[in-house]
């Protein structure tokens, strides 16, 4: 039976290490986002949308911070390996040439 090399498996091991952190952090990073958002709510209320005029700045301020929110979610999401499962199956792209 063959057994598998020490310097493999701790490479091995490591990128599994590696991966579980970014998980992590990826939902920490979102879960903070999230929190920042609830507890500042009520500023957001009262300086963006008490006057319901629509101007650059507020147009700015909703994007940056919800289109940072949901981004970070889709980043957490994907992941997290709820997005996609891993195979092991291999797709080559082939070219085509074409000849005249």
């Amino acid at each position: 039976m063959d057994t598998l090399d020490p310097a493999v498996l701790e490479e091995v091991l490591q990128s599994a290490n590696g991966l579980l952190a970014t998980r992590y952090l990826a939902i920490a990073a979102w879960i903070c986002v999230v929190w920042d958002h609830l507890i500042t709510f009520h500023q957001e209320v009262e300086v963006i949308w008490r006057d319901r005029k629509i101007t650059l700045t507020k147009v700015i301020y909703v994007v940056n911070r919800y289109g940072a929110e949901i981004c970070l979610f889709y980043v957490a999401y994907v992941f997290s390996g709820f997005a996609f499962r891993l195979s092991d199956t291999v797709w080559v792209a082939r070219s085509s040439a074409m000849s005249l």
